[in-house]
């Protein structure tokens, strides 16, 4: 009886299973891109039910799909998903288009995130290709010239060196840096990602985007999404290049010919006779006449320290996957640059983990760490210690290496300062080494239908070792150190910041509600040790402080603590997806201020109206989007000192009490409790226009920023015996307009993506007491920049220039009339080839009340071009950028234009007023003509780049699938290639000096930009 039931059961299920089976087709089909290539992971669903598949490496799926079944349902991210009637088919192939609108791709704007449609602050997308095109892992310098209202400006060309990154303007007198949010987590820096990392960014730019992250976001806000796992099979990506970097400019100055007859010519105009060993140095006559006589071109300097095709190479791989339940990613880059410098170079290491849980359909969490650790070489800023500033200045004359005395060669024979060489040969120890590690965790659970609940920790640690031997040498009694030294600093210390907020999104009937409140606290701990030791071995198995052999020790330490806490709260309200509210708030308390100053509350309020949901523009075809936004906000800062309210005190302060020295402490600088936040007030009118479908797009914005209570240090007199303490002290405006226009046609073979951003800002300061700020100090010039009401700040300020003399009719006839009548000369104690100077003043003599405003380092407007082209299998890219309107201090020319002829100088100095020459129009030789800073050491700062240029072919899938390769693209690619200028320096993209803004555009041979040509590869398995 059993085997009968175990039959009947048997047949029953077969029965039973062929019936259903026969109610059931098999859909097979390939899903393809605009260009006919396969896309994989790929949404294939049946309409209204679970039931579905995804499609593999080849773009192709299978489905079993149900009697009665009608519709297919295919969707992929940034493709328009497609219903497809089934009709009984049994072979379905879908080409998807791209979502070229996109308005309801949600934009992250902080403590969530809103669709593109509803957003009513000025928000800047920026796509991951642009951010990958440009051969760094500095991501503000891959952001240089992608979005408007965004200005980027490498510190230095040196390996390693940081960008200034300004939104809409200067800010501040101190640190007006933005903030950056990468993955919810508030830094300061983000030298821990690399650009292939990145999925989002955006770049919040008006204070009613700002707002919600208070004190912090007075600068503007970078939000930085960075790519994570995704569920299916393991997905292996590698991108690497590798190429050579020269120097895409270096200076035409004179040769040891030159060099000795401008040299010669200055004692002669003078009246000493070189001949005359009373009253010129027989020996350097000699060298300085064989020179001349053998048309010598004698050392070129900058050949000597300039290293030829530096090695520049990238690799980076990622590995992202896992299942619906846990998503995984891991990536790593390695990156190596020598630099155009000899003896300067950077490596660095940058590892990357995250995981993301999906528990069930109401909660998830995840984490994520970031190590990195770079160690590259300390290259020195300096006017007489710099590599770069000491070699454009050296004689010629003199050799770098001389083998008689098998010795650098003596640089202050003829000139001043070292021997560039030996500078850059000590570069080899002057290293610092990084370490970095950031970590973020966080939960979400949706408590109520719309309502959910988040909470984000993210920290990180840091050690950071800098170690700079200077070795003893001889060289010359004027060119010698002594006794060799080692400066060993170290620094760590930890930040961390926790945020807990609640997100509301509701959709009732026409209105729609997307809300969040939370709270954030921050805390932050650093400290720093210096130690110098003395009379060190040359041996680098033996530069640490223990191995000093002079028992007495230079020490200091640093030690610095914040924290901050904070309250936000954010509505954004939609009525029928045409009118937009959106109203912010944040209250923030610091340690930096006393109780009474600590808190600050920053409001702001947006508008918006999409008019193309007007009935009156729903039939302008050509019109696909018009939205027209307002706003209104306030933000603070406080990027000041930890100890700004505090008097600070000096250690190792003597005094001699009864003839016995006593170690005592002395206040050095002087508090102020009266300190409080900067506050800048911001209001914004912008337009997003679409067309012709959105394959135009238009975004026009125009703004007013005034920032009050400025923070600044001002200078004291020395008689004090203090340093001055931090003030509020002055208000200041920007104010400009913004345009970036988009261009897409991606329906042909031929395909492209056009860019152009443009950005008009205006600085002006507002008020500042009646007081005034000098900077931008250079020995010999002195100060070259003034900060005072009604002009820009560190507006270059000096003596305005009319040519020079050439003969003494023009001297005779410079004169003043004054009001009786009587004229005299306003430069009487003038000859011949000497600089004639503007009487600004009308006093009839020249002096400092002559000085006047020259030009400024802000631009009258920035620009950038992007283009992306593609025809089948190849692409082509693009990417131009530059300044107008804007000038440089050339701080060098001090030397490179010089009238002495002790330092080398610019090749066109050959062209200098002579009695033989009286049309030249440069001044004439002389070693007792003043120096002043003037005009002449203004230039035009504008230029015009071509950033990048990139061509790239990708290899037909059908060539790749036997090596299990879904994707491989070649391509050549160069950095740099042209560049269009008017600047005699090295380079015209100069940012503000040792970081410094009342040094903004004083440029002091600042390491120049590399020219450099690479290849790579982009390859997924």
């Amino acid at each position: 009886m059993k085997k009968i039931a175990y039959l009947v059961t048997f047949l029953s299920l077969l029965l039973w299973t062929q019936s259903v089976f026969a109610q059931q087709v098999t859909i097979t089909g390939v899903v393809t891109g605009e260009d006919n290539s396969a896309l994989p992971g790929v949404s294939v669903a049946i309409k209204g039910t679970a039931t579905g598949s995804v499609t593999d490496a080849n773009g192709k799926y299978s489905l079993r799909v149900p009697d009665g079944a009608t519709t297919l349902v295919v969707s992929f991210i940034g493709m328009v998903t497609q219903e497809i009637a089934i009709n009984g088919r049994t072979q379905i192939d879908v080409k998807l288009q791209a979502d070229v609108t996109s308005l309801d791709e949600i934009v992250v704007v902080g403590y969530g995130g809103v669709k593109k449609s509803d957003l009513t602050g000025s928000v800047a997308s920026v796509e991951t290709q642009k951010i990958t095109q440009v051969a760094t892992v500095d991501v503000n310098q891959a952001l240089q010239g992608k979005v408007a209202g965004v200005q980027i400006t490498p510190n230095s060309g040196a390996p390693g060196a940081a960008s200034k990154v300004r939104i809409r303007g200067i800010g501040s007198f101190g640190d007006s840096s933005p903030l950056y949010v990468v993955d919810g987590y508030p830094t300061s820096s983000i030298d821990y990602i690399s650009p292939n990392d990145i999925e989002n960014m955006e770049v919040l730019k008006d204070a009613s985007a700002t707002a919600i992250y208070g004190n912090r976001g007075a600068n503007g806000v970078v939000i930085i999404t960075t790519k994570k796992g995704k569920a299916g099979t393991p997905t292996v990506n590698v991108n690497m290049y590798a190429g050579i970097q020269n120097p895409w400019h270096t200076l035409k100055l004179t040769n040891a010919a030159e060099y000795a007859t401008l040299y010669l010519e200055a004692y002669t105009n003078d009246g000493k006779d070189v001949t005359d060993p009373e009253e010129f140095n027989a020996a350097n006559y000699t060298t300085l006449k064989d020179a001349i006589d053998k048309n010598l071109k004698g050392t070129d300097w900058q050949k000597e320290v300039i290293r030829k095709n530096a090695l520049i190479q990238n690799y980076n791989f990622s590995i992202t996957g896992g299942s619906e339940k846990s998503r995984f990613g891991v990536s790593g880059t390695w990156f190596g640059q020598d630099g155009t410098v000899i003896n300067t170079a950077m490596k660095k290491l940058m590892l990357r983990v995250n995981n993301d849980y999906t528990f069930n359909k109401r909660i998830n969490a995840g984490w994520s760490v970031a190590y990195t650790n770079s160690n590259f070489t300390n290259y020195l800023i300096d006017q007489y210690a710099g590599v770069l500033p000491t070699a454009i200045v050296a004689s010629p004359v003199t050799p770098a290496w001389d083998p008689t005395t098998n010795n650098y060669g003596v640089a202050t024979q003829f000139s001043t300062g070292s021997n560039p060489l030996r500078l850059a040969n000590e570069l080899k120890n002057r290293n610092s080494k990084q370490n970095r590690i950031v970590s973020t965790v966080y939960g979400e659970a949706e408590l109520l239908s719309g309502l959910k609940f988040r909470s984000n920790f993210g920290g990180e640690l840091f050690y950071n070792i800098s170690d700079n031997y200077s070795p003893q040498f001889y060289i010359s009694p004027n060119e010698q150190r002594s006794q060799s030294n080692l400066v060993e600093e170290r620094t760590q210390g930890w930040q961390w910041t926790w945020s807990n907020f609640f997100m509301y999104n509701k959709e009732i009937g026409d209105h729609t509600i997307n809300a969040s409140i939370g709270t954030e606290a921050q805390s932050a701990l650093s400290n720093g040790t210096s130690v110098t030791g003395y009379d060190m071995q040359n041996d680098p198995s033996q530069l640490y402080i223990g191995s000093a052999r002079q028992t007495t020790f230079s020490a200091g330490s640093t030690v610095g603590r914040n924290t901050l806490l904070s309250f936000f709260g954010r509505v954004n309200y939609t009525y029928k997806g045409k009118y937009l509210i959106t109203v912010t708030g944040r209250r923030d308390a610091t340690s930096r201020f006393i109780q009474s100053n600590r808190s600050g509350f920053f409001p702001s309020f947006s508008l918006g109206w999409n008019m193309k949901e007007e009935t009156f523009l729903q039939n302008v075809n050509w019109l696909s989007n018009l939205k027209l936004r307002v706003g209104y906000g306030e933000v603070g800062n406080q990027n000041i000192s930890n100890t700004a309210i505090y008097n600070t005190i000096q250690t190792q302060q003597r005094y001699s009490f009864n003839g016995i020295a006593v170690d005592g402490r002395a206040m050095t600088t002087l508090s102020n409790p009266n300190l409080k936040w900067e506050r800048s007030k911001m209001t914004n009118v912008g337009i997003d226009a679409g067309f012709l479908n959105d394959k135009v797009n238009l975004t026009l914005d125009y703004f007013i920023k005034r920032t009050s209570d400025m923070i600044v240090t001002p200078a004291v007199p020395a008689y004090t015996g203090y340093l001055a303490p931090a003030m509020n002290l002055g208000d200041m405006e920007n104010k400009g307009l913004e345009v970036a226009l988009n261009y897409v046609n991606r329906e042909h073979e031929f395909k492209y993506d056009l860019g152009v951003n443009m950005s008009f800002i205006r600085n002006k300061i507002v008020e500042m007491g009646g007081n005034y700020i000098d900077g931008g100090n250079i020995n010999t010039l002195g100060n070259t920049t003034r900060t005072q009401k009604g002009n820009t700040i560190a507006s270059f300020y000096g003596r305005k220039t009319d040519g020079i003399f050439h003969n003494q009719g023009e001297i005779d006839s410079y004169v003043h009339t004054s009001a009786n009548g009587t004229t005299k000369q306003i430069q009487p104690d003038a000859k011949p080839g000497d600089i004639k100077y503007v009487d600004i003043d009308g006093s009839g003599s020249i002096d400092d009340l002559d000085r006047t405003y020259l030009g400024s380092a802000v631009p009258d407007f920035t620009y950038g071009f992007n283009a992306f082209m593609s025809y089948k299998n190849f692409d082509l890219k693009l990417f131009f950028q530059g300044t107008y309107g804007n000038e440089i201090v050339n701080g060098l020319a001090v030397f490179t234009s010089n009238q002495t002829g002790v330092f080398n100088s610019y090749q066109d100095r050959m062209d200098r007023w002579t009695p033989e020459n009286p049309s030249g129009n440069e001044p004439r030789m002389s070693l007792n003509a003043p120096v002043h800073f003037s005009d002449r050491y203004v230039e035009n700062g504008s230029y015009l780049r071509l950033r990048n240029i990139q061509l790239g072919y990708t290899i037909p899938e059908a060539g790749l699938k036997k090596l299990g390769v879904k994707s491989l693209r070649v391509y050549v690619s160069a950095d740099n290639l042209l560049t269009f200028t008017k600047y005699r320096g090295y380079d015209p993209d100069v940012s503000d000096l040792w970081n410094n803004p009342f040094y903004s555009g004083v440029d002091m041979a600042t390491y120049p930009q590399a020219r450099t040509f690479i290849g790579g590869i982009n390859l997924t398995f």
